[in-house]
């Protein structure tokens, strides 16, 4: 299945964006962005800018989906802007118009290289156990070109009842995370490309670069700046802190020990300088003197009584 080349390589991508963000590392079997799971597509880079689905292939593999407490898995290898994700309840959907809104552009509004897991709304009451649907996500993003350009992908799906849905679902989240404001309420998004209409599929990849021809060199210097961005993960950090306790728990326990072993001798050297420990001249110590005194009187004590 493509989900497990798409799992190691959303890790590898996150683990080397810990040490080196300028050069994340590419993979040829997805776009900038996929979905994990459910199990998108064949990608064709050819056609990935193509509405609805940016793929030649038809929707024959579907994966089942549950009708409430849905999640969907999103990889990512390059970084991505206005995020849309919809769903069409068409067996085979031709048109962005066979697709219903379900997180709009504007509350998804970038997606970092990485994992990111979405929780799924409920599906409506008129939809039923076997029923057929497709997910969509829409997004842009640069990645072969220097200008910013719409991309699809599309996941199959077969609507299954919770207690029939049995699959442990590769949901979470590890991502790199973006330290520039590039995706922030001022950023730049290009009206050109929010209006483009949605009804054109095989030239819309192309309307969205002539839309966008005089901004190429303020979109380069954007680019430029995001890709100068530095310091750690929040995995690298995490990594250092637990070092850091790891370490101070072993320098505790180093120290408890050696204060127990002094503490010990110490105990030894007050029981050899007491008097307990004083030799006497018969050569008994203190303590055989004492026990016999007290044997001694005992003897006398007993001999007083009538």
């Amino acid at each position: 299945m493509a989900i497990f080349p798409k799992l190691l390589a959303g890790l590898a991508l996150s683990v080397a964006s810990s040490y080196a963000q300028d050069e994340d590392p590419e993979y040829d079997d997805f776009g900038p962005a996929a979905f994990m799971w459910p199990e998108d597509r064949v990608w064709d880079a050819a056609v990935d800018n193509h509405a609805p689905c940016g793929s030649r292939a038809a929707p024959r593999n579907r994966t089942d989906f549950p009708l409430d407490n849905g999640q969907v898995a999103l990889v990512a290898q390059d970084e991505s802007w206005k995020i849309q994700l919809g769903i069409s309840y068409k067996d085979d959907p031709l048109s962005n118009d066979d697709f219903d809104v379900i997180i709009s552009q504007d509350a998804f509004k970038e997606l970092d290289p990485g994992h990111t897991c979405i929780p799924w709304p409920k599906a409506p009451d008129s939809v039923s156990e076997g029923d057929l649907a497709t997910l969509q996500v829409k997004y842009i993003s640069e990645f072969d070109t220097p200008r910013n350009q719409t991309f699809y992908a599309c996941a199959d799906i077969v609507w299954v009842e919770p207690a029939n849905f049995n699959i442990k679902v590769p949901c979470f989240n590890a991502t790199e995370p973006d330290n520039e404001d590039g995706a922030g309420d001022d950023w730049d998004y290009h009206d050109d490309v929010e209006n483009d209409d949605d009804d054109k599929e095989s030239s819309s990849g192309d309307d969205d670069d002539n839309s966008q021809g005089s901004s190429d060199s303020e979109e380069s210097n954007d680019s430029d700046n995001k890709k100068s961005s530095g310091g750690l993960s929040g995995g690298a950090i995490a990594g250092i802190v637990v070092g850091v306790l790891g370490g101070l728990g072993l320098i505790a326990a180093a120290a408890l020990l050696i204060y127990r072993r002094k503490q010990q001798r110490l105990r030894q050297l007050r029981q050899a300088n007491s008097a307990r420990g004083v030799q006497w001249p018969d050569g008994q110590t203190a303590v055989g003197k004492g026990t016999g005194s007290v044997s001694d009187s005992s003897v006398r004590m007993q001999n007083l009584s009538p």
